[in-house]
């Protein structure tokens, strides 16, 4: 009878690629999209999504697919190769097959991600803009949105173009109405918007705000600026990438601890405005967020 012995040359003949595992809501997977994608422009190899989270967890939804991203969707079958279901683990590593999955160790910036060959699969949530920074010009364009505007959210653009226009997010949702959640994010303060905005438009002739939030009701009750104000309230609560490019066409930025915002004041950080952001961004105090905001942001 004859043997088979398999060794890791069985991946000599598959296409190289860069898999990354996507998960939760739109900011998380930007953040997961815009650090593998770095490592498959890098390596000059595709870059392919898992879904899988997807088709579980009900509470999320992928939402990528509504911008210009350059990227496939992994099949079940290369998941197995590259990813390897943990049932297998036991079968694959006696055969000679090791999954090639990289789970993230911590939630600081890990400078060996970016030295990863090819073949490999993400699975974290690498919240750092250290991971892309020098490749953002692909990132900003891979990120636009790709339906152009609607008449009301062109009209919005233009005149967030026109002066200087202050996005301020607040983002409440979960991070209120959940203890657990609460416990780990925790939520920025009444006391940090007046002052960011105070100090912000200190600084500029004629500011304006533009104030974005999950939960306006509360905002229209708690908070109260002395500079005009517009409450965008008219996107649904599945238009997020609509909402992030409006957020986007702001010059400058206050916002809340939260992906969103956070990705928002990102893209447009190109055009040289300032940006506010709460320097405690975890309520959890074992996360070290030092990697996550840019140095030129401001945070109090």
């Amino acid at each position: 009878m004859l043997g088979f012995r398999p060794t890791r040359s069985l991946y000599a003949s598959e296409p190289s690629v860069i898999i990354v595992q996507l998960k939760h809501g739109f900011g998380n997977q930007l953040f997961q999209y815009a650090t593998a994608r770095r490592l498959s422009l890098k390596l000059g190899v595709p870059l392919k999504l898992d879904l899988s989270f997807y088709r579980t967890h009900r509470l999320r939804s992928f939402a990528l697919d509504r911008l210009s991203i350059d990227a496939g969707v992994a099949t079940a079958w290369e998941m197995v190769r590259w990813r390897g279901p943990r049932v297998l683990i036991p079968i694959t590593h006696p055969l000679g097959i090791v999954p090639r999955l990289v789970r993230e160790r911590a939630f600081m910036f890990d400078p060996s991600i970016l030295e990863l060959p090819d073949g490999r699969c993400l699975d974290g949530y690498w919240q750092s803009y250290r991971y892309f920074e020098d490749v953002a010009p692909t990132i900003r364009r891979e990120f636009a949105v790709k339906a152009p505007p609607t008449e009301r959210d062109r009209q919005l653009l233009a005149r967030m173009e026109r002066g200087d226009s202050i996005c301020l997010h607040v983002r409440r949702g979960d991070y209120v109405s959940n203890p657990v959640v609460r416990k780990f994010h925790g939520f920025c303060s009444e006391d940090y918007y007046r002052r960011a905005v105070e100090q912000l438009a200190a600084q500029l002739q004629s500011p304006e705000l533009f104030v974005f939030s999950d939960d306006m009701p509360w905002v229209k009750q708690h908070l109260a600026f002395e500079v005009p104000t517009t409450h965008v309230e008219h996107h649904a609560a599945d238009s997020v990438p609509e909402e992030m490019r409006l957020m986007a066409g702001c010059r400058h930025f206050v916002i809340a601890n939260s992906t969103l915002s956070w990705w928002a004041a990102w893209l447009a950080s190109d055009r040289g405005g300032i940006v506010y952001a709460p320097r405690q961004w975890f309520a959890d105090p074992s996360m070290n967020a030092a990697d996550l905001v840019p140095p030129s942001w401001h945070r109090i």
